[in-house]
């Protein structure tokens, strides 16, 4: 790993790198600390292939490994003549074969990082989803050298860096912050770094799990033989007929749903199940935050000629793929709202995407709902108090 010199323009990939004929050997990483510039690391043989630009990869930083953003990779260090192959560190990691970045977006947020004089990686990483860049958990365990001087030891050393080392002996691997909490963090921190200088314990870092994973429903539905043969050779309970009734006519429902629908308890869907009359499986969901909400029926309002005028044009630059700037100007209820929504839909017909900004979250919830009448699934709401899934 070397320092590299300030972001450059050149830094900057025109499209998305790791494709050419000759596979890179160098990657130019961004890493969200508050570090002015980028670093070239050294990409093993088997990553150099699968490598492109606005992909995550996990990298040695100091003492430490972070998560990073490849934003240019190289062939050779051409572009950075100081650096000696010596002073740059391997990756350890590649995250993602399909960048997370497209270069649109790398552009964007170069420019965003030169204008208000920020850390690329930190203005990468706030323009990404929270949560979707895993952090790195340190892991301690005990080396050799330690569990030998652990067993030779005297076995009455009550120190708490054999109260330590006893525990990683029993449990082969701890994390970090769970020893935090065990001996406090100041002490922790002490007894670590002796254990460690002493060659008695090794610190592993590991990328940690997601933070924000699936969310997933238990679901129940009719099997083909209840649905080709209702004649099962055995008596049904009420309770059991209930169940069939209220999934005949749907091709599923959740567990919970159904067990309210048909008043009944876990066990008889289980016996249904055992006798191979319904089936329970899982279902990833989307988390839609304005599921269950009451939506007003959708009115297809008549423009008036001054916003029809003003419609037309904000569609002819939409439609002729070229970038132009409107200052839509209105008292309240002059229907700046709904141009905005006709100009969405022809940019969706377009095959491009809107986005529309509200000047307070306050008003988050009239403005999605509204939009939700209009284009239903297609809207993806951000704001701080979503949670981090949603």
């Amino acid at each position: 790993m070397q320092q590299h010199s300030k972001y450059l323009p050149e830094s900057l990939p025109s499209e998305r790198q790791g494709q050419s004929e000759t596979p890179p050997v160098y990657a130019e990483v961004a890493v969200p600390l508050h570090v002015a510039s980028s670093f070239i690391y050294k990409l093993p043989p088997e990553m150099r292939a699968l490598a492109q630009a606005g992909s995550r990869l996990v990298v040695p930083l100091g003492r430490k490994r972070v998560t990073g953003f490849i934003v240019k990779l190289h062939a050779d260090l051409a572009a950075t003549p100081n650096l000696t192959e010596s002073e740059i560190k391997d990756v350890d990691e590649l995250v993602d074969l399909v960048p997370l970045l497209t270069p649109e977006l790398l552009e964007l947020t170069k420019w965003v990082a030169d204008y208000y004089l920020s850390p690329w990686g930190e203005v990468i990483k706030a323009a990404l989803p929270p949560g979707i860049t895993p952090s790195i958990d340190d892991y301690l365990t005990i080396t050799e050298k330690g569990r030998s001087e652990l067993n030779n030891g005297p076995r009455d050393s009550g120190t708490r860096a054999d109260e330590l080392l006893r525990e990683l002996a029993d449990d082969i691997e701890l994390k970090l912050s769970a020893v935090y909490t065990t001996f406090g963090k100041s002490q922790a921190t002490r007894i670590v770094r002796e254990l460690e200088s002493n060659g008695l314990l090794r610190i592993v870092q590991r990328p940690a799990g997601h933070s924000v994973k699936a969310k997933l429903e238990r679901r129940v539905r009719l099997t083909r033989k209840t649905q080709e043969d209702q004649t099962t050779g055995r008596q049904l309970t009420a309770a059991q007929i209930r169940v069939l009734d209220a999934l005949a006519s749907q091709p599923s429902t959740s567990f919970a749903s159904l067990l309210t629908a048909a008043g009944v308890s876990g066990p008889t869907i289980a016996t249904l199940e055992r006798r191979g009359l319904v089936e329970t499986f899982t279902e990833q969901l989307r988390r839609d935050p304005l599921e269950g909400a009451s939506l007003p029926a959708v009115e297809d309002y008549t423009l008036t000629p001054g916003q029809n005028r003003v419609l037309a044009e904000i569609e002819q630059p939409l439609k002729d793929r070229r970038y132009s700037a409107f200052l839509l100007h209105g008292v309240t209820g002059s229907g700046k709202t709904e141009v905005y929504i006709r100009a969405m839909r022809v940019a969706l017909a377009l095959d491009r995407s809107a986005m529309m900004l509200v000047p307070e979250i306050a008003l988050t919830p009239v403005f999605s709902r509204r939009l939700n009448m209009h284009f239903g699934d297609l809207v993806a709401m951000f704001h701080s108090s979503r949670s981090r899934g949603e």
